[in-house]
């Protein structure tokens, strides 16, 4: 057939190169046009219209949402972490080979879940950590006055500009998810033929080379890792073309026309990521994703989710000191370090709820109580704290140790 063709080309070789040439332009300039910003500026060349970023896993991302909607009361908050490039890979002209973004684009395919699940912002703080400082500084402000205990008069307020900060804005999240990009090999297969008559033929050529990626999802509270992925997407990238070298009558013809293209490997990058993050929250949340991923995107096995083995979806972080009762507990000498005082190193302690005694070598340090008063803690004299009588633990943090000078009489 290749040949009959040729032999087609060198009988009407005027006809069959201008047709050929004519294909090609079609290819490559289809639907661009020009479009001008001001009378006096160049035209910009335009092609194509700015879109949503929508690739394959887009649906399933989307469908896997409404599964965790309907399957969940709650949904999981999940924060990211750095997704860097190991690969290691730059060009000379074009610098990183492979994208620096990988975070963003798993907050992006967070972000297509939709509500069943709520992002949580750990990558970039700098502007929450820096509006923070202006609050605690009292140069932070919303235009409207806000009413404070007034320092200079008990049980009385007074209206100040700046906002009051009381702790407690910022939402814990449940996990996070980390990891990187991990490889990036060229020419895993490559090949390609070229048939010429005359110095007149096609070519092709074919070569694949592919990506891989590395994620895990984390417990926030308990840092433990709960599931690991592993996804690798191979690209694709071929050319074709048709040459002419040869003499038409007196005349040289040498013409190469043809088109190549290529997988892009950002967007290959990008699929993988969103591929992980569907499979980490996916375990995390116990719920099988497979109705929602096609066959033709090569659906992952499903193994029970073995995030689910460490009770992922049900953390249960330790309490804090101000959500434990402690007035009626009763700490052992092996609990206690847990609650250390602040900046005061205890050797051994024990607490009952109406007497709080000190035994073993205190280590001499400087201690500021909550009334801003400096101290200091004497290795001797000090056998017990009676006196102080706290009513629980929590108080005695709240109101801090007086210094214990003198013999250790208190102040």
């Amino acid at each position: 057939m290749t040949f009959a063709v040729s032999l087609l080309w060198i009988a009407r070789p005027a006809m069959g190169l201008a047709s050929l040439v004519a294909l090609s332009a079609c290819a490559t300039t289809a639907d661009i046009g020009s479009v001008w910003h001001h009378a006096q500026e160049a035209p910009a060349i335009y092609s194509s219209p700015v879109r949503n970023g929508v690739t394959p896993l887009t649906e399933p991302l989307a469908c896997f949402g409404d599964l965790l909607e309907a399957e969940r009361d709650a949904p999981l908050g999940i924060a990211v972490g750095d997704i860097k490039d190991y690969t290691g890979k730059q060009g000379q002209d074009e610098g990183f080979v492979i994208t620096q973004g990988g975070a963003l684009m798993a907050y992006s395919a967070l972000g297509k879940i939709g509500e069943g699940v709520r992002v949580h912002e750990r990558f970039d703080t700098r502007i929450a950590e820096a509006e923070l400082v202006y609050m605690d500084r009292r140069q932070l402000g919303d235009g409207n006055y806000h009413s404070i205990d007034d320092p200079s008069q008990p049980g009385g307020e007074v209206a100040v500009p700046w906002r009051p900060y009381f702790g407690g804005t910022i939402r814990q999240s449940d996990f996070f998810i980390v990891g990187g990009i991990t490889e990036l090999n060229y020419n895993i297969q490559s090949g390609g033929g070229e048939f010429a008559i005359n110095a007149l033929g096609p070519r092709a050529r074919l070569y694949t080379m592919n990506v891989a990626i590395d994620l895990r999802i984390v417990g926030s509270q308990t840092l433990l890792v709960y599931d690991t992925v592993s996804i690798e997407k191979q690209l694709t990238g071929y050319e074709v073309g048709f040459g002419v070298f040869r003499f038409f009558g007196n005349e040289l013809f040498d013409v190469n026309v043809g088109a190549k293209n290529q997988e892009p490997l950002q967007l290959g990058v990008r699929m993988a990521i969103e591929a992980g993050v569907l499979q980490l929250v996916a375990s995390v949340a116990d719920i099988d994703p497979g109705s929602c991923v096609p066959p033709e995107l090569g659906g992952t096995e499903w193994d029970g989710a073995a995030a689910s083995v460490h009770g992922a979806v049900n953390q249960s972080p330790l309490p804090s000191l101000s959500q434990a009762n402690l007035s009626q507990a009763s700490l052992s000498q092996a609990s206690l370090p847990e609650a250390r005082l602040p900046e005061v190193s205890l050797a051994e302690a024990s607490l009952s709820e109406h007497n709080l005694s000190l035994s073993g070598a205190l280590t001499p340090v400087a201690y500021a109580p909550a009334d801003g008063r400096a101290a200091a803690f004497s290795q001797s004299h000090v056998e017990s704290l009676d006196a102080l009588a706290p009513a629980s633990l929590a108080d005695l943090f709240e109101t801090g140790l007086p210094g214990l000078v003198n013999g250790g009489a208190p102040p």
